[in-house]
């Protein structure tokens, strides 16, 4: 079995701990889940996306190297589970989209077979609305959806040095 790592979001947040008691001490290292698939799983989803990334490629003009937003790769990848395994049940699509994106992040941090050849472009700054203060919990949120944003429109594409036939 592969074990991947992902982040645990709500990892190092401890509802009953009160700040008074707690002497100023830095916040605990955020945790890793680990999520464990099985090896012939793993080899499935990352045949799929390879192939469709070289697919891709090939459509538009054989430009290796050119890639696919992660957003599109992972729409077609639920679009495929849905389609051909006849899956309607949100949970278990879910379940499957999170799958395949710890499994993207696996492919380009642990194994090198995906690399990121385009970050997202970020969004361009809002004008400040006077009298309009944004709460700490408001700027975290705001922040995590923009990291949320550009990992999913980032391009993504196969690694030159990854042999397909293997």
């Amino acid at each position: 079995a592969a074990a991947l790592a992902a982040a645990d979001a709500d990892a190092g947040e401890d509802a009953d701990a009160d700040a008074a008691d707690a002497p100023a001490s830095p916040p605990a290292p955020a945790r890793k889940a680990t999520a464990t698939v099985a090896f012939d799983k793993f080899q499935q989803v990352r045949n799929a996306l390879v192939g469709h990334i070289r697919r891709k490629e090939m459509e538009d003009g054989g430009v290796e190297g050119a890639g696919v937003a992660q957003v599109d790769l992972t729409n077609w990848y639920i679009g495929e589970v849905a389609n051909t395994r006849g899956i309607a049940d949100t949970k278990e699509l879910l379940a499957e989209l999170k799958l395949v994106r710890t499994i993207i992040g696996h492919l380009i941090r642990r194994e090198g077979t995906l690399v990121v050849v385009q970050e997202a472009e970020p969004l361009p700054e809002l004008p400040d609305v006077e009298g309009a203060e944004e709460t700490p919990e408001q700027a975290a949120a705001r922040a995590a959806k923009e990291r949320k944003r550009a990992v999913d429109h980032r391009v993504l594409a196969v690694n030159p040095n990854y042999n397909f036939g293997s």
